[in-house]
C-alpha cells in the first residue's frame, strides 16, 4: 500500500509509473528496467526516470545488468492517470486509439472494431518509447512473476530431496532439485517415476509430455512458437 500511495504522488506528476523489482538473480525470462537520474523520495521510496526497458535479455545480458545494480525487473505494474495514458496511446499507436474511439461512440460495434486491432503490449507498443517514465525499485514485496517453472521453487515447498511434485504419483529414485507436475484432467494422473535424475522439470498434461532442465525452462515459450509453425504439431496447442 505504502508503494501505491508513493506511485500515485508521482503520477499526480504526469510520470508513467512502472513498480520495478529489485532482481535476485540473472532472469532471462523477465523484462528489465534501467534507472536514469533521481527523481526524489516519495513516502519511503526512491523515485528514478526509467532510461530504458528490456524485454527478456540473453543470459549474458541478464549477468551484466544484475552486476550492473542500475535495473530493476519490470513487475508489469503501472500507475498513470488516464488522460497521460490516453495522449501517449494516441502518439504511439495511433490505430488503436482511433479504434477505442471507435467503440466508445459505438459500443455494439466491439467486437468487429477490436478485430482488427494489431495485438501489441502495453511494454512494447507503450512503455519503450513513452515519455516521462519513472520507475520505483521494491524490494520487500515478495513479488514473483511465476513465469517459469523454475519460479515454483521459490513459492513452493520441496520435500527432503528438493523436489516438488503436483497434482502427480511420483515415484523418485535418487531424483533431486526436480518438479513433477501432472494436470491430466481426462484420464487422471498415472504414475511418473524417475531414476538418477536431478534439477530436471517434468509436466505430464493429457497430450502433451514436457521434459526440460530447470535453467532452460523459460525457453518454453520458443517451444510452443516452434508448435505454431509446424502444422503436424499444431493440434497440440
Amino acid at each position: 500500500r505504502e508503494l501505491l500511495a508513493a506511485a500515485v504522488e508521482v503520477a499526480a506528476q504526469d510520470f508513467l509509473v512502472t513498480l520495478g523489482i529489485v532482481p535476485t538473480y540473472p532472469a532471462t525470462g523477465f523484462g528489465y528496467i534501467q534507472r536514469g537520474a533521481r527523481l526524489g523520495q516519495f513516502g519511503r521510496f526512491n523515485t528514478y526516470r526509467a532510461e530504458r526497458f528490456k524485454e527478456k535479455p540473453s543470459q549474458a545480458e541478464a549477468e551484466a545488468m544484475l552486476a550492473d545494480r542500475l535495473y530493476s525487473w519490470n513487475s508489469g505494474m503501472f500507475v498513470w492517470r488516464a488522460a497521460r495514458f490516453l495522449a501517449e496511446l494516441e502518439r504511439q499507436l495511433p490505430d488503436l486509439h482511433r479504434a477505442l474511439a471507435e467503440i466508445e461512440a459505438a459500443p455494439e460495434r466491439r467486437e468487429s472494431v477490436w478485430a482488427g486491432v494489431a495485438n501489441t503490449t502495453i511494454d512494447y507498443g507503450i512503455m519503450e518509447g513513452a515519455r516521462d517514465v519513472a520507475v520505483i525499485p521494491a524490494e520487500d514485496l515478495g513479488w514473483s512473476d511465476i513465469g517459469s517453472w523454475e519460479a515454483l521453487f521459490e513459492v513452493l515447498e520441496a520435500d527432503a530431496a528438493g523436489n516438488i511434485v503436483v497434482g502427480a504419483e511420483h515415484l523418485g529414485l535418487e531424483t533431486t532439485g526436480s518438479l513433477v507436475h501432472s494436470s491430466r484432467a481426462l484420464s487422471g494422473p498415472r504414475m511418473i517415476a524417475t531414476v538418477g535424475l536431478s534439477d530436471l522439470v517434468i509436466v505430464d498434461t493429457d497430450d502433451v509430455l514436457l521434459v526440460c532442465r530447470r535453467d532452460r525452462s523459460q525457453d518454453v515459450k520458443a517451444l510452443v512458437d516452434r508448435l505454431k509453425q509446424d502444422k503436424d504439431c499444431q493440434k497440440y496447442l
